[in-house]
C-alpha cells in the first residue's frame, strides 16, 4: 500500500491495522509509534464485531457487566444486613420449659388467651417476661403471675390501668424491674406500688399521674433508677425525689418541671445521674457525651 493511498484513507477516516500502518510509514521507531497509534481504532472495530455477533455476545455480555459494575457479583450483597425474624412464641415457651432459657421477650404482637395460658404450665423458672398483655383480663394475669415465683423483670407493653397495677401489686410484687410504657393509671393506682418492696428500677408513662402519685414512688425503699415519661409533674415532685436516698439514676422525658427546679435538684444531689429528654443539663457535674 503506497503512501498516497494511506494518506487518502486517513483523510476519509479509514484506519489501518498496525502492521499495514507500519509498512506504510516506514520501519523507523518513529514510524512504529505512529503506526501503533494508527492501529488502535482497529481494536474498537473488533470489539464492535463481537458485540453485534449474537453468538459471541452470549459469553462476553457478563464480562461487560462485570467491568461496568466495578465489583464482582455478590460484593454489594455483602453489605446488606439481614434482620432475623422475631422468635416464635412456641419456641420461647419451649426453651423455658426445657430449661434452656429463663426469658420471654415477645412484644411484636399481643399474646392470645391460648398463649397466655401456656405461661401457667411448667414456666416456674421464668425470670424475665416482656409481652403485650392487651388480650388478657385481670383474672388471667393474676393466675399467670401467681405461678411465676421467680419473675424478676416485667415489661407490659399493653395498656395498664389502676386495676391491673393492683393485680401486679398482689401477684408480682417480687419483681425488681418494672417497665410500663403504656400506663393509664393515676395517683390512686400508684398506691399499689407499696407492695413492691424489692423494686430497683421503675419506668412508666402515664399522663394521669400528678405530684401526689410521686409520693407513693418515693416510699419504695430499694429504688435505684426512676424513669418518668410524659408524666405532668412539677417542681414540687423534684423536691420529693430529692429525698429518695437510694435513688442513683433519674430520667425525665416530658414534664412541667422548670430549669430552675431541675438545677436545684442536681445541685442538692450532685451524685444523682440525671437526664432530661435523654440529655444532661449543662450545669450538671456528671454531664458527659452520649
Amino acid at each position: 500500500m503506497n503512501s498516497s493511498v494511506s494518506h487518502l484513507r486517513q483523510q476519509r477516516g479509514i484506519h489501518l491495522p498496525y502492521k499495514h500502518a507500519a509498512q506504510a510509514s516506514g520501519s523507523t521507531p518513529q514510524a512504529h509509534s505512529l503506526a501503533r497509534r494508527a492501529g488502535r481504532p482497529f481494536l474498537f472495530q473488533c470489539l464492535r464485531g463481537l458485540l453485534f455477533n449474537h453468538s459471541r455476545m452470549l459469553w462476553i455480555f457478563p464480562f461487560i457487566l462485570l467491568l461496568a459494575s466495578g465489583c464482582p457479583p455478590g460484593a454489594k450483597e455483602s453489605h446488606i444486613i439481614e434482620t432475623l425474624p422475631d422468635p416464635e412464641w412456641k419456641d420461647l415457651i419451649s426453651d423455658v420449659r426445657i430449661g434452656e432459657s429463663d426469658e420471654i421477650r415477645f412484644t411484636n404482637a399481643p399474646v392470645t388467651i391460648e398463649q397466655g395460658n401456656e405461661l401457667k404450665i411448667a414456666c416456674q423458672k421464668l425470670r424475665v417476661l416482656h409481652f403485650d398483655q392487651s388480650n388478657l383480663n385481670n383474672d388471667v394475669l393474676a393466675e399467670i403471675f401467681s405461678l411465676l415465683p421467680e419473675l424478676d423483670q416485667l415489661k407490659l407493653t399493653g395498656t395498664v390501668d389502676n386495676q391491673q397495677l393492683e393485680t401486679l401489686g398482689k401477684y408480682a410484687s417480687q419483681v425488681k424491674v418494672l417497665n410500663l410504657p403504656n400506663g393509664q393509671f393515676d395517683d390512686i393506682g400508684l398506691t399499689s406500688l407499696s407492695e413492691f418492696t424489692n423494686l430497683n428500677l421503675l419506668r412508666f408513662d402515664s399522663p394521669h399521674v400528678t405530684n401526689q402519685g410521686i409520693q407513693s414512688v418515693s416510699k419504695l425503699p430499694k429504688l435505684k433508677s426512676l424513669h418518668l415519661i410524659n408524666v405532668p409533674i412539677t417542681d414540687d415532685s423534684l423536691k420529693t425525689i430529692e429525698t429518695m436516698e437510694s435513688l442513683q439514676s433519674f430520667y425525665l422525658d416530658g414534664s412541667q418541671c422548670t430549669d430552675e427546679g431541675l438545677s436545684e435538684l442536681i445541685q442538692n444531689r450532685p451524685e444523682l445521674h440525671f437526664h432530661r429528654n435523654q440529655l444532661h443539663l449543662q450545669q450538671d457535674p456528671n454531664s458527659h457525651q452520649h
